[in-house]
Order: C-alpha cells, then structure tokens, then sequence
C-alpha cells in the first residue's frame, strides 16, 4: 500500500489581542512540530491589515520590537532581533525593557521616549544595545508610535551599525599609517599621475633641494607604473640621482584597484659606507701582505743602512768607494720609504703625530715641488689667513702633497698650471650631507688643482684602489693615490674628486682642525757631522736576526759599549742568570721566537732589577702601535730600520735618563 505524503500542519489563529497572539506564536514556534501558523479573522476570512502588519514585522530583515507604551513590556520581537541581541523570544516577551537592560545608557531611552510624546516618530536615532553576553551594539533605528485594538505600542527598527563603525576606524588607522610613517609613501594611478604623497615624502623632496615631490620623482615613472601593472610584478631598488644624493625606489602594483604604491628612501650614506667597506677590505688585503714581509724586509735594510753608517765612520775610503757608499745609502733610503708607503695601508706604520701649522708645512715644500713639477708647469699656491693647526704627522703629510703633485705633473705632459690652495672648511650636520664622507666640524682643506687631461667617469671610482693605474706600463706603481687614501683615513680625514676630461683634476683633502695652540717652533739638530755619544755601559741585545744582531754588536761595541747577546728571550733569560744582573741596558726586538715576546723579557728582567733599562725595537709592525703616543713615539721604541747614529742617540739618552 503506497504511504500517503504526510500533510504540513497548519495552525489558524483568530480573535484575541495582538499580545495574545504573539505570545501563542511564540510557543508554537518553540514546539516540536513547528506548524505553520496562519491568521484569520473572526469570521474566518482572509487575513485583515493587522494581520499583514504581523506577516511583514517577522520577516522583516531589520531587526524590528514592539513595545506597550504604558509600561514598556516588550510584546513581540521579530527573529532578526533576537538574532541581533543573542536572546531567545521566550526570554524577552512581556519583560519590561528596564527589567532586561537592553541599553547601554539608560539615559538614551528616557530622551528617545521624551521626544516621542512630542511626535509620532523619529529616523535615523542612534542607540546603544547591550547583547546578551554583554557587548555592545551600536545601531541607527526608526521609532514610532501606533495604535493597534485601540492600545499604543512603540514600534523600533534597527540596523546594527557597530560593524561599520569598526571597519571606518580601520579605514582611518589605515589611513594614519601612510601620512605618520617616517618613511616616504607615493601612490600613482594607473595613467602614471601622482594622487598621494604623505608629509615624509615633502621632507625628503626638500632633503636633496627640490621645490615639490613631483620634480623628486624618476624621469621613466609612469612607463615603470605601466610596467608593473601589465605584468603585475613590483619594480624594486630603482636608483636615481640628485646632486651628491641617491635614491632609492621600489613600486609594488595594487592590480584589483589599478593602482601602484611606492616608496622612495635616500641611501646616500647606505652607499657610501658600503664603498668604504670595500676600499677598507682592498687596503686590508695589501695590508696583509705589506705586514707579511715588512719585518724580514726591514732587517735587511737595517743591516745594509748599519754598515753603511760604520763605513763612512771608518773614513779613508776613496772617492769612487765613497760615491758607490753613497749610491747604496740611497738605495736604502728609498727602499725604506717604499715599505713606509705599503706599511700606510694596513695602519701598521707608526704616526708620530702632533700640532702643525697647515700653512707652514705646505709652504715649506714649495722649492721642492718646483723642481719636482720642471719648468713647463706653472706652480700657484693661495693660503688663506688665520688657518687652525692640524694634529697629523708632518712626513706623512708632506708625503701626500708630493703624490697628489707627482700624479698633477704627470697628467700635464705638455705643461701647465697647478694650483694649491689651503682654507677652513665648516660644516653643520645639513651642509656635511653634501660631501660624500663628511661630517659636522671645522676642517682645514688642502685642495690640488691642475690643468691636465683629467679622469675619465668609468676610472674615477677606481683611482684609490691599491695598484690601479691608468699609466703606461713602467711609468706609474698605482700606489700613490691608495697611499693618499690610507693617510687621510689615518688623520680621520676624508678626499674628494672633482675631474673633466681635457679640462683638469681638482682633489680636494679634508683634515680635521684642532682646537688645542700651536706649539712653539722647535727643531732638533741630529748631530750632523758631529761624533756619535758613547759610554762604558753593559748592554745586553736580544735579536733573532744573526746579521742584525752582528752590526747592533759592532756598533755598539765601537762606541765603547760592552754588548752581551742573545737570539731570544729564553736564552737572554738563561744568560742573565749567569752575569748576574751586570746589565744597563736591554736592547730587545719585539717579536722573536722562543714563545716569550720583547715586552715580556723586559718585565720580567725588570721584577728581578727594576732600575733596568730597555730599549724596544721593531719593523713597524702591529705590536710597535702601543708606542704611538699622544704627541709623537715614546722615547723607548727604536723602529727598524735604524742607523748607527739612530742607534747610538737612542741608547745613550735612555742611559742619561734618571730612574723614576
């Protein structure tokens, strides 16, 4: 037998009041049947306009209530209310909404219903619901009253508005993001125009001279916003050039609003500091190698330079002997500047520094730098008055002006001009961000101008590197400029390049000014043709190297000297020991081998006699840098390589010293 199709239940209400009504299709809704509720009226007929009304208020999608004006009981409410206020029908109906506590500020509804009694309704009135669990709703609503069997009733409709609220507070923090950021934010369209730019942006514009942002922007923009949203990928790290300034841009498209933001920030310093890092890394490099063989290589010179001192001591040489004497000191002398000049690199040489007249140094090589340059170049100098003292090593300065004079005369083969000039340079933090390595202060500026063929763009980033050279094979070692380089950096200075091809080369050279007087002129006389000091003293030479240590012995022993030696610390050690103590003077190199070091033979010597004197020697390697002392070398430090008449001042004024 085929099952009959189960009818829906169908429930007629009619007669009764509305709050009857209500409250009974509130229960049936709540059974477990669920019937469909139809109204009729008392004659069974079609549904009146009352019952249309409670047709329209619960399927309304506004959250609609309906409130008994005498006392405010709640009488119906509309599924979409509950929904909004997270209570069931059952919880609220013939509560009085006082009772429930539906609002967050009472005093809302006391005025909602005083301006009710003055009109029949209100739109657009803001009011603050309480949900269930306790959070609060801010909604917009329609109020009116009606009358319904001759009973007034307060009828509500509201739209929850909170989450609007919530997403217009998103939308302004959103907003806030991009005009408070620190950093610069653009928008363009997708035609390329700028539509925003936030206050970080203008800063910037002003930052590197420009009137507006928009004459900030790269001269290719819209073809990169095109760009970026045809193929819907961001252009990054766009570099552009202002003045002495970098920028640098990256674009990232908003393709679903046809759009592209960006952002721009200066990374001047960023490049700067990256160029010295690797120039720094290049010098560390010769450096290293400089350092390798510096301390063999100053042994040899210091045997060669000793011998030829005992030579010309010995006299009675004839003239072709005493010339070829004189060809080999010069030899050394210039093999000895050539492993100062590689030593500058790795900041091992010794700076013996102290105050200098700027004007007095420079002026003071000017008969020099004439037969330097010849006849066919022009030399010009112009000093500015009142110049402020430097802290610097006067050879190493000088040194410097003779490469940058050398590199000018080569560069003018035909003949020129070349101008030196020296000035004071000031700075504030705004005016230094337009030198390439500048920095607040007062700085004194050694500029070197010539007229020769100038450097072309691709060379000029390469000039301070070590062995770089545009010359002709034989005619340049591509150390002048590095070594130029490696001074200023040393005098906490900085260079800068000015250059056209066919116009000329203008290096300028910033040394910091010193605050501190300058001292009074002094020069020390070395003793010229004058006989060397000498003395009966015991002196004990510690040298690892035979043939250094054999010409420290002559000469000494021929100023008078009794000399006791020893090729490390241990066996100086095992010597002392012996004599008992019998020494004047230690005469140690610093670095030997044995595991014991020149300044621990020394202290520990010095525990067993404390009136001992010592005398250090090194090849100006990293260990003699603590001898740098605040105004020049401290007085107990010999550097290698030495002379016999370097020698024999050394040790005797140590000697004469009075013990403290």
């Amino acid at each position: 037998m085929d099952e009959i199709p189960q009818q829906p239940l169908r429930v007629f209400l009619t007669g009764g009041t509305l709050a009857e009504r209500a409250a009974l299709r509130t229960a049936l809704a709540a059974a477990p049947t669920r019937p469909e509720v139809l109204e009729l009226d008392a004659a069974g007929q079609a549904p009146s306009q009352e019952d249309l009304f409670s047709r329209l208020f619960r399927s309304n999608p506004i959250s609609t209530f309906l409130l008994r004006w005498s006392d405010l009981a709640i009488i119906d409410v509309n599924p979409a209310f509950t929904d909004f206020l997270g209570y069931t029908a059952e919880e609220v109906l013939g509560r009085d909404v006082k009772q429930l506590d539906l609002l967050v500020d009472r005093q809302q509804g006391v005025e909602l219903l005083a301006r009710l009694r003055g009109t029949n309704s209100l739109r657009y009135v803001e009011v603050s619901f309480k949900t269930k669990g306790g959070a609060q709703r801010l909604s917009t609503g329609f109020f009116e009253r009606i009358a319904i069997d001759e009973v007034d009733y307060l009828l509500g409709m509201v739209v929850d508005i909170s989450e609007r609220d919530r997403a217009a507070n998103e939308i302004r923090k959103l907003a806030a993001f991009p005009e408070l950021n620190p950093n610069p934010v653009l928008e363009f369209d997708e035609q390329g125009r700028l539509t925003y730019f936030n206050r970080a942006a203008v800063l910037l514009a002003q930052s590197i001279g420009v009137d507006s942002v928009e004459q900030m922007l790269p001269s290719d923009e819209p073809s990169i916003v095109r760009e970026c949203l045809a193929t819907q990928k961001p252009r990054l790290r766009h570099e552009t050039k202002h003045r002495q300034r970098t920028l640098s841009w990256s674009f990232y498209p908003i393709v679903s609003h046809r759009i592209v933001h960006c952002y721009v920030g200066d990374i001047t310093e960023k490049l700067q500091l990256e160029e010295q890092i690797r120039q720094s890394q290049k010098m560390e490099a010769v450096g290293q190698l400089a350092g390798g063989v510096a301390h063999d290589f100053n042994n040899l010179l210091t045997i060669i330079q000793m011998q030829i001192s005992m030579l010309k001591m010995r006299g009675a040489m004839t003239q072709e002997v005493s010339a070829g004497v004189e060809e080999i000191a010069h030899a050394a002398e210039r093999a000895t500047n050539l492993t100062r000049q590689l030593l500058t690199f790795s900041r091992r040489n010794v700076k013996a520094a102290k105050n200098l007249d700027p004007g007095d140094l420079v002026g003071g090589m000017t008969k020099l730098l004439r037969r330097v340059l010849g006849e066919d170049i022009v030399l010009e100098s112009r000093f500015a008055p009142e110049l402020p003292a430097i802290f610097a090593d006067p050879g190493m300065i000088e040194q410097v002006l003779m490469n940058l004079a050398v590199n000018a005369r080569d560069a003018m083969p035909r003949g020129g001009r070349l101008l030196i000039e020296l000035d004071v340079a000031r700075f504030d933090e705004r005016q230094a961000r337009d030198h390439s390595r500048g920095r607040a202060g007062e700085f004194v500026c050694l500029s070197v101008a010539d007229t020769g063929a100038g450097i072309a763009p691709e060379n000029l980033a390469h000039i301070f590197e070590p062995f770089f050279t545009t010359k002709e094979v034989g005619k340049g070692t591509g150390l002048g400029l590095a070594i130029v380089y490696a001074v200023v950096q040393q005098h906490e200075g900085w260079i800068e390049v000015e250059s056209e091809v066919g116009v000329g080369t203008r290096l300028q050279v910033y040394l910091p000014a010193v605050v501190r007087p300058k001292p009074s002129a002094e020069s020390v006389a070395e003793g010229g043709g004058e006989p060397l000091p000498g003395g009966c003293e015991t002196i004990l030479v510690v040298e690892d190297e035979v043939a250094v240590r054999a010409v420290a012995r002559m000469a000494l022993r021929r100023l008078g000297y009794t000399v006791l030696e020893a090729d490390n610390a241990p066996a100086a050690l095992r010597l002392w020991t012996e004599l008992g103590g019998s020494v004047d003077l230690l005469f140690t190199d610093i670095v030997m081998p044995g595991g014991m070091s020149g300044h621990e033979l020394a202290a520990r010597l010095q525990l067993l006699k404390p009136e001992l004197k010592v005398l250090f020697c090194s090849g100006y390697t990293r260990e003699a840098e603590q001898f740098e002392a605040g105004e020049g070398r401290a007085p107990n430090f010999l550097p290698k390589p030495y002379k016999a008449g370097d020698l024999a001042l050394a040790v005797r004024r140590i000697l004469d010293e009075a013990t403290g």
